[in-house]
Protein backbone atom coordinates (compact mmCIF):
# COMPACT_ATOMS: atom_id res chain seq x y z
CA UNK A 1 0.00 0.00 0.00
CA UNK A 2 1.14 3.30 -0.93
CA UNK A 3 1.74 6.62 1.21
CA UNK A 4 0.04 9.30 -0.50
CA UNK A 5 2.16 11.79 1.13
CA UNK A 6 5.07 10.18 -0.25
CA UNK A 7 3.34 10.41 -3.68
CA UNK A 8 2.86 13.86 -2.88
CA UNK A 9 6.84 14.41 -2.41
CA UNK A 10 7.73 12.25 -5.22
CA UNK A 11 5.45 14.09 -7.28
CA UNK A 12 6.41 17.79 -6.40
CA UNK A 13 10.15 16.82 -6.52
CA UNK A 14 9.82 15.29 -10.48
CA UNK A 15 7.92 18.28 -11.57
CA UNK A 16 10.37 20.56 -9.41
CA UNK A 17 13.38 19.02 -11.21
CA UNK A 18 11.61 19.44 -14.42
CA UNK A 19 10.85 22.62 -14.49
CA UNK A 20 14.87 23.51 -13.33
CA UNK A 21 15.94 21.56 -16.37
CA UNK A 22 14.11 23.50 -18.66
CA UNK A 23 14.35 27.23 -17.01
CA UNK A 24 15.48 27.97 -20.58
CA UNK A 25 12.30 27.27 -22.22
CA UNK A 26 9.89 28.78 -20.44
CA UNK A 27 10.54 32.45 -21.15
CA UNK A 28 10.32 31.24 -25.02
CA UNK A 29 7.26 29.49 -24.72
CA UNK A 30 5.49 32.10 -22.72
CA UNK A 31 6.44 34.80 -25.28
CA UNK A 32 5.01 32.48 -28.24
CA UNK A 33 1.60 31.48 -26.61
CA UNK A 34 1.42 35.10 -25.43
CA UNK A 35 1.62 36.42 -29.05
CA UNK A 36 -0.70 32.98 -30.18
CA UNK A 37 -3.52 33.96 -27.83
CA UNK A 38 -3.02 37.41 -28.25
CA UNK A 39 -3.40 37.17 -31.60
CA UNK A 40 -6.34 34.33 -31.73
CA UNK A 41 -8.32 36.46 -29.17
CA UNK A 42 -7.58 39.59 -31.39
CA UNK A 43 -6.78 41.95 -28.65
CA UNK A 44 -4.81 44.88 -29.44
CA UNK A 45 -2.14 45.26 -27.26
CA UNK A 46 1.11 47.12 -27.27
CA UNK A 47 4.12 45.45 -27.26
CA UNK A 48 4.93 47.39 -24.14
CA UNK A 49 1.77 45.61 -22.78
CA UNK A 50 3.21 42.41 -23.70
CA UNK A 51 6.51 42.56 -21.97
CA UNK A 52 4.47 43.44 -19.05
CA UNK A 53 2.03 40.70 -19.01
CA UNK A 54 5.23 38.50 -20.34
CA UNK A 55 6.86 39.61 -17.00
CA UNK A 56 3.92 38.87 -15.13
CA UNK A 57 3.86 35.41 -16.36
CA UNK A 58 7.44 34.95 -15.28
CA UNK A 59 6.97 36.00 -11.59
CA UNK A 60 4.09 33.70 -11.06
CA UNK A 61 6.26 31.50 -13.06
CA UNK A 62 9.18 31.88 -10.31
CA UNK A 63 6.90 32.01 -7.19
CA UNK A 64 3.49 30.07 -8.29
CA UNK A 65 5.19 27.16 -9.97
CA UNK A 66 9.18 26.94 -9.17
CA UNK A 67 9.08 28.48 -5.51
CA UNK A 68 5.87 26.27 -4.63
CA UNK A 69 7.54 23.27 -6.10
CA UNK A 70 11.00 23.86 -4.62
CA UNK A 71 9.16 24.22 -1.07
CA UNK A 72 6.95 20.88 -1.50
CA UNK A 73 9.65 18.71 -3.39
CA UNK A 74 11.24 19.73 -0.11
CA UNK A 75 8.82 18.49 2.75
CA UNK A 76 8.31 22.28 3.46
CA UNK A 77 4.23 22.70 4.93
CA UNK A 78 2.79 25.56 3.47
CA UNK A 79 3.01 28.68 6.26
CA UNK A 80 -0.55 29.27 5.95
CA UNK A 81 -2.46 27.20 8.36
CA UNK A 82 -5.39 26.14 5.64
CA UNK A 83 -6.07 22.68 4.91
CA UNK A 84 -4.84 21.90 0.98
CA UNK A 85 -8.61 21.74 -0.04
CA UNK A 86 -9.50 25.09 1.82
CA UNK A 87 -6.58 26.25 0.16
CA UNK A 88 -8.11 25.15 -3.66
CA UNK A 89 -11.60 26.76 -2.19
CA UNK A 90 -9.89 30.24 -1.82
CA UNK A 91 -7.69 30.26 -4.72
CA UNK A 92 -11.07 29.62 -6.65
CA UNK A 93 -13.19 32.30 -5.38
CA UNK A 94 -10.78 34.69 -5.90
CA UNK A 95 -9.62 33.37 -9.09
CA UNK A 96 -12.48 31.54 -10.90
CA UNK A 97 -10.14 28.80 -11.77
CA UNK A 98 -11.36 24.80 -10.94
CA UNK A 99 -8.55 23.84 -8.80
CA UNK A 100 -10.57 21.95 -5.97
CA UNK A 101 -12.04 19.76 -9.02
CA UNK A 102 -8.45 19.36 -10.05
CA UNK A 103 -6.90 18.45 -6.88
CA UNK A 104 -9.95 16.28 -5.83
CA UNK A 105 -9.35 14.23 -9.02
CA UNK A 106 -5.59 13.69 -8.25
CA UNK A 107 -6.38 12.24 -4.66
CA UNK A 108 -9.30 9.71 -6.43
CA UNK A 109 -6.22 8.94 -8.66
CA UNK A 110 -3.97 7.87 -5.77
CA UNK A 111 -6.71 6.46 -4.29
CA UNK A 112 -7.77 4.35 -7.50
CA UNK A 113 -3.71 3.15 -7.59
CA UNK A 114 -2.78 2.79 -4.28
CA UNK A 115 -1.65 -0.79 -4.93
CA UNK A 116 0.83 0.10 -7.49
CA UNK A 117 4.40 1.86 -6.30
CA UNK A 118 4.72 5.36 -5.82
CA UNK A 119 6.80 6.09 -8.60
CA UNK A 120 4.36 4.86 -10.80
CA UNK A 121 1.21 6.58 -9.05
CA UNK A 122 3.45 9.66 -9.81
CA UNK A 123 4.36 9.24 -13.23
CA UNK A 124 0.65 8.62 -13.58
CA UNK A 125 -0.63 11.94 -11.88
CA UNK A 126 2.11 13.92 -14.14
CA UNK A 127 0.44 12.51 -17.50
CA UNK A 128 -2.98 12.70 -16.16
CA UNK A 129 -3.05 16.30 -14.39
CA UNK A 130 0.07 17.81 -15.41
CA UNK A 131 1.96 20.47 -12.60
CA UNK A 132 -1.16 21.69 -10.61
CA UNK A 133 -3.07 24.21 -11.33
CA UNK A 134 -2.01 24.38 -14.92
CA UNK A 135 -5.27 21.80 -16.28
CA UNK A 136 -7.55 23.97 -14.02
CA UNK A 137 -6.40 26.95 -15.43
CA UNK A 138 -6.64 26.13 -19.00
CA UNK A 139 -10.68 24.99 -18.28
CA UNK A 140 -11.19 29.21 -18.25
CA UNK A 141 -12.63 30.71 -21.54
CA UNK A 142 -10.79 33.71 -22.17
CA UNK A 143 -13.27 34.74 -24.46
CA UNK A 144 -16.01 34.62 -21.81
CA UNK A 145 -14.62 36.90 -19.45
CA UNK A 146 -14.62 40.43 -19.34
CA UNK A 147 -11.13 41.18 -19.47
CA UNK A 148 -9.07 38.30 -21.29
CA UNK A 149 -6.19 40.17 -20.25
CA UNK A 150 -6.29 39.83 -17.18
CA UNK A 151 -5.97 36.38 -17.16
CA UNK A 152 -3.28 36.44 -20.19
CA UNK A 153 -0.02 35.69 -17.62
CA UNK A 154 -1.66 32.49 -15.80
CA UNK A 155 -3.10 31.48 -18.87
CA UNK A 156 0.09 31.23 -21.09
CA UNK A 157 1.65 30.29 -18.03
CA UNK A 158 -0.64 27.50 -17.88
CA UNK A 159 0.06 26.26 -21.35
CA UNK A 160 3.78 26.48 -21.43
CA UNK A 161 3.43 24.45 -18.39
CA UNK A 162 1.17 21.94 -19.98
CA UNK A 163 3.38 21.79 -23.05
CA UNK A 164 6.41 21.42 -21.20
CA UNK A 165 5.29 18.71 -18.94
CA UNK A 166 3.77 16.60 -21.95
CA UNK A 167 7.07 17.07 -23.98
CA UNK A 168 9.10 15.55 -20.86
CA UNK A 169 6.68 13.10 -20.12
CA UNK A 170 6.32 11.86 -24.09
CA UNK A 171 10.22 11.33 -23.96
CA UNK A 172 10.52 9.73 -20.53
CA UNK A 173 8.26 7.05 -21.67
Amino acid sequence: MINPKKVWLLYAQKIYNLFCQNLDKIPVMLKNNLNSVVATLKLDLTQEQKDHLLEIALVFFREEYLEAYRRASSGEEPESELSTIQSCIVIEETTGYPVTELFQAMVRAIIANKDKPEETVVDILIKNYSAYPALAILKINLQETPRPENQLPDYCLALSVKSLVESAMGSAS
